[in-house]
């Protein structure tokens, strides 16, 4: 078994909660009023975490860093 198939035998695969559907909108909302740009799916990740009280993991923290709410992880820097 390779990397990949490894990562999705130990994957958990969350589905849209609907605390996700309620977040994603309120942080598109709050991102607009700051003047910031966030694309959509970045937009829809925040969402799904802070729905299911999660922290993604990403070397790319400065995209979410207007995100209220959501707490990172990056690996890169640790």
């Amino acid at each position: 078994m390779g990397l990949f198939g490894f990562l999705t035998n130990a994957a958990t695969i969350l589905s849209l909660s609907k605390n996700s559907s309620i977040s994603t909108p309120r942080i598109r909302q709050d991102i607009a009023s700051k003047a910031t740009l966030i694309a959509s799916p970045d937009t829809l990740i925040a969402g799904h975490a802070i729905g299911h009280g999660l922290s993604p993991v990403t070397g790319n923290t400065r995209v979410f860093s207007h995100t209220e709410g959501l707490k990172l992880e990056n690996w890169v820097e640790s």
